[in-house]
């Protein structure tokens, strides 16, 4: 296809002319509107404060009724000419506006001196061989009405009526015949450029290097022919006349050539475009884009960063600087404002990741090949004492820090280069009612784990002998480090009615001293007192098991970049309720469901409810099947104080939940705070049933959940313990599509199915790599069950005498399990059509 041009004509602009707008409106691919000018002088449109605005330039006007689509299509006269360029309109009239040709006709010749026809231009060619000038300095045309309030002289208004003007179009493009209506008013400055503080608004423009200026035209061609020097400028100022001179700034210097691609996002100097409208100052630290890394730390975007690890970032050059020597997994300080709150300084955590996107990378402007290139060196910074004097101040004030702290925890007798004082440890003092909870700690600390072990459910009826012994005697089976168990380990166990005595004397010692000692007290207050004798035993238990458990919970933050959605997920972010169940010399282990830690490929930070410290997290084993997962931490990373705080909780696999049993839910809120409330189960066999999602991803199946009569919404995940803060269940987070829309609920997951895999991950801590250890195998079928009713089985062919028999055997399910589907070109789906029943 041959391509024509369209000649530029500005000057063929006029009042009345009829026009039509060649474009692309609404998306069809050709449409033509028809219009006539109505105005030439019409003020820039605005499209809001976060957009792009023109200023200091007239609009022509037209009732054209483009929309969406159309921007940059030619509006032609009837000779085919194009007069102007369709640039935006309102939504709820038909006016449209026009950008005048004028300067783009100017810049158009610039180009064809630079780039011959048919020739290559040359690769040094830069973006300023097209000169475009301007004072960082708004003005709005006003008409003579107007401008006289503003204190205008009358003999300075008679002079420039008389003057000739510029004007958009024909006729008088000139100036001869045509006149001025208005003046120029300057509205603001850009804060710290040259016309800061010496031009204010209100002043109205006079003169220019002599010339009266009253068109936006005229203003236009006179800075871009004096970029780099200066302009001599009359205005009058409340009426009186003011003479200054005023360097003109070359719109090139402070428009962004360059930029920091951090981790998906983009960070570049302040450009005047963003500074005139929110009146800031140009080349600050400018956040375009968040990204990963920015994005995690809750930096939105659109704001200003103002220092990092402690140092200040002026300009992009020292924000270049600290970021690139910031080394993977640091944890820094970061500060930053937002132009709607410019007076409130915001502090966020920055977590540096060179895992998925890399170091910082510089990319560089080049307008010969209209590309952006990667660039190895960061931008010079200008300040050149950054590194003689900034820097070390930083790692100074960094390791007088540490060095403070180290003094304080030495001081305070709990650590002495890096080793846990035995004494501390040993010496504190704990209550009788807490006795159990410190000796599990102490057992924690010597690389023990204290998983109850009662003896296990089994589907036939009895258990086995050894089991049983091992639960009369009080004793577990640990897994050694060689992966062998480890028998004989003394257990402590007390009944609940012990606990509760002994959390009554321990919670109201006092109430009670007080009752016995009172001789006289009469019958009715005997019972009021042991009313509130029976309130405080409750209310200590309740404190007992939220200390309890608080040294286990731990709050779990997940964040996926864009980079590593290998799977299925309907978030980016997650965060949930998780719980140590193991805390040992060189690895910890935290379990939380599925719905927080959906895929491996992620960043998990783990914020301990028993001590104000944070780890990374690693994800360990995901559970192909059931709604849990393993996350692994170094707990040789946190404080010593912590370590000794935090502690594996107690798993209790027998006896299950039953219908009507009485438990407490226990979580940790967003703001690292115990909660927790007693619920009855309601229901512990509820089949689970996911239906699967319109993106493939995880769904829990062949899993039977808990539910309760009462809990903490639908997004609230934690524990479910006994009265004793043994836990039995994990009240974790589900997901599932209803509608093509997202919704949550929570659900109880007995401890029986995840305990033997944190045994078997236990058993891998044999030493330092323990966390590089390889992944569990897990045995699954190619294959999908459902529940169904014996009613519906019976239906579906299931033989009387079988109905008969299950509802005997387990009167509480009174189900049968039946294969919804398949995997293709499996074994199973060879031996197992669809909808066959099982009924072994």
């Amino acid at each position: 296809m041959q391509v024509g041009e369209v000649l530029l004509a500005p000057e063929a602009a006029a009042l009345g002319l009829e026009i039509r707008v060649v474009g692309n409106d609404s998306g069809e691919k050709v449409s033509i509107l028809a219009g006539t000018l109505a105005r030439l002088d019409r003020d820039a449109p605005h499209y809001g404060r976060k957009n792009y605005n023109d200023f200091n330039t007239f609009y022509l006007q037209a009732a054209s009724g483009t929309k969406g689509g159309s921007s940059g299509s030619p509006v032609i006269d009837s000779q085919g000419r194009a007069v102007g360029l369709n640039a935006g309109g309102k939504n709820k009239a038909a006016s449209a506006y026009y950008l005048p040709l004028e300067r783009v006709v100017r810049a158009l010749h610039l180009l064809q001196q630079h780039w011959p026809l048919g020739g290559c231009i040359s690769s040094s060619w830069s973006a300023a061989a097209v000169s475009r000038g301007d004072l960082q300095t708004t003005f709005m045309f006003k008409g003579f009405d107007e401008v006289r309030r503003l204190g205008l002289r009358k003999d300075t208004e008679g002079v420039v009526r008389a003057a000739n003007a510029r004007s958009h179009g024909a006729p008088g493009a000139t100036g001869e015949g045509v006149h001025a209506v208005g003046m120029l008013v300057v509205e603001a400055t850009v804060p710290g450029s040259p016309a800061d503080s010496v031009l204010e608004p209100g002043d109205v423009l006079v003169r220019m290097n002599g010339q009266v200026m009253s068109h936006f035209l005229a203003l236009e061609e006179m800075l871009d022919d004096a970029v780099g020097q200066s302009v001599d400028i009359e205005l009058e100022r409340g009426g009186q006349p003011v003479t200054l001179t005023i360097p003109v700034t070359d719109l090139h210097s402070v428009t962004p050539s360059s930029m920091l691609e951090l981790a998906g996002g983009s960070l570049h100097a302040l450009s005047y475009q963003q500074a005139r409208t929110n009146r800031a100052q140009l080349g600050q630290v400018y956040v375009a884009e968040p990204g990963y890394v920015l994005g995690r730390a809750a930096v939105p975007k659109f704001a200003i960063i103002t220092a990092v690890d402690g140092v200040a970032t002026p300009d992009m050059q020292t924000a270049a600087k600290g970021l690139t020597m910031l080394q993977h997994g640091a944890r820094v300080p970061l500060e930053y404002y937002t132009f709607n709150e410019r007076h409130r300084r915001h502090t966020a955590i920055l977590q540096v990741d060179r895992q998925w996107y890399g170091g910082p990378v510089h990319w560089v402007r080049d307008d010969a090949a209209g590309a952006w290139h990667p660039s190895m060196e960061l931008p010079v910074l200008l300040s050149p004492g950054w590194d003689s004097v900034i820097a070390p101040a930083a790692a100074a004030s960094r390791a007088g820090k540490a060095a403070n702290q180290a003094d304080k925890v030495q001081a305070d007798g709990s650590v002495c280069n890096g080793v846990v004082a035995e004494d501390m440890v040993m010496q504190v003092s704990v209550p009788d009612s807490q006795q159990a909870m410190a000796d599990a700690g102490q057992q924690q600390k010597n690389g023990m784990h204290p998983i109850v072990a009662a003896s296990r459910r089994k589907l036939s009826k009895g258990t086995t002998g050894a089991a049983a012994a091992g639960t009369a005697n009080g004793s577990s089976a640990v897994p050694d480090r060689q992966g062998k168990a480890q028998t004989g380990v003394k257990r402590t166990t007390r009944s609940s009615t012990t606990f509760a005595a002994d959390a009554a004397v321990y919670g109201s010692a006092k109430k009670a001293e007080a009752a016995v000692s009172n001789s006289t007290i009469i019958q009715a207050a005997a019972t009021a007192a042991a009313a509130n004798l029976k309130c405080s035993s409750s209310e200590a238990m309740t404190k007992a098991v939220e200390e309890a458990m608080r040294a286990s919970l731990v709050l779990v933050d997940v964040d996926i970049p864009l980079v590593a959605l290998s799977d299925g997920v309907h978030a980016r972010s997650f965060q949930g309720c998780g719980l140590v169940v193991y805390h040992g010399e060189h690895m910890g282990l935290v379990l939380v469901d599925r719905n927080t830690v959906a895929i491996g490929t992620c960043d998990i930070n783990l914020s301990f409810g028993a001590h104000p410290a944070e780890l990374p997290g690693a994800v360990r084993f995901l559970h192909p099947l059931h709604n849990f997962a393993l996350v692994s931490y170094t707990p040789a990373a946190l404080p010593a104080e912590a370590r000794a705080k935090v502690r594996a909780a107690q798993l209790l696999v027998s006896p299950t939940l039953a219908r009507g049993d009485r438990c407490r839910l226990v979580g940790l809120s967003k703001s690292l705070r115990i909660m927790q409330r007693t619920s009855n189960v309601t229901s512990a066999t509820v089949a689970l049933t996911i239906p699967s999602a319109e993106v493939p991803r995880f769904r829990a199946v062949h899993e039977e959940v808990v539910k309760l009569d009462h809990d903490f919404g639908s997004t609230f995940s934690g524990v479910l313990t006994n009265e004793e803060g043994q836990v039995r269940a994990l009240w974790g987070s589900y997901a599932e599509q209803v509608e093509h829309e997202e919704r949550e609920w929570c659900a109880g997951l007995p401890a029986h199915v995840f305990v033997p895999w944190v045994e078997r991950l236990i058993a891998q801590d044999t030493g330092a790599d323990s966390i590089t250890a390889p992944t569990l195998p897990v045995r699954v079928l190619d294959a999908e069950l459902e529940a169904v009713l014996l009613s519906k089985a019976a239906q579906l062919g299931l033989p009387a005498e079988w109905v008969s028999l299950l509802d005997d055997w387990d009167p509480e399910r009174r189900q049968v399990l039946r294969v919804r589907s398949t995997t293709a070109n499996s074994h199973a789906a060879q031996v197992r059509p669809l909808e066959h029943l099982m009924d072994n």
